[in-house]
């Protein structure tokens, strides 16, 4: 079964779909991750290293707030490309820092709960996920640039108009 070529308009509206998906399963993240007041949560278990591990989840808070949401909705929305090519930088240098911090730390000294497991995949999903986004929207804008290209013609059309008193259906022709 052949599968079925999509249109460049077509496929900007799955990335516009999958967007509004990632933005709210980012927002659900960032939510859970701050929210548990009670039960001992990811946020505390980062705040247990040191102050830098608290600050980086700043930065990706507001970084994920910018350059993706804000970043890359107005790539698709402005139908500018060029928007989104910071969320791609931003995201990867995330996914790249924390790889170096989990390899330099080694193996935790204790086992942790599977929701602090989760939550440490997360730190390299989302940003993962960002990136594919940030890509897919550089991918598909400049296709539909391409798409919607009309090239210019080499001299415009010259108009004719006759007219005949005998013929009742005179009228311009064009000829090129």
């Amino acid at each position: 079964m052949a599968l079925r070529k999509w249109s460049p308009a077509d496929q900007l509206t799955l990335v516009k779909s999958g967007f509004v998906a990632l933005c709210l399963l980012d927002t659900m993240h960032w939510c859970a991750l701050i929210y548990n007041e009670y039960l001992p949560n990811v946020w505390s278990f980062y705040s247990s290293w040191h102050n830098v591990e608290t600050l980086y989840l700043a930065v990706r808070l507001t970084a994920d707030l910018i350059v993706g949401m804000m970043g890359v909705g107005a790539a698709l929305w402005g139908r500018w490309w060029l928007l989104a090519v910071p969320c791609l930088f931003v995201q990867s240098g995330f996914i790249m820092s924390r790889a170096i911090v989990w390899i330099r730390r080694g193996p935790l000294p204790f086992t942790p709960p599977t929701s602090d497991m989760v939550y440490i995949a997360a730190e390299f999903a989302v940003p993962f996920a960002w990136c594919v986004c940030a890509l897919a929207t550089i991918n598909v804008l400049r296709s539909l640039r391409l798409f919607q290209f009309v090239p210019p013609l080499d001299q415009p059309p010259i108009i004719m108009v006759t007219v005949d008193d005998k013929a009742p259906d005179s009228g311009a022709q064009l000829m090129s």
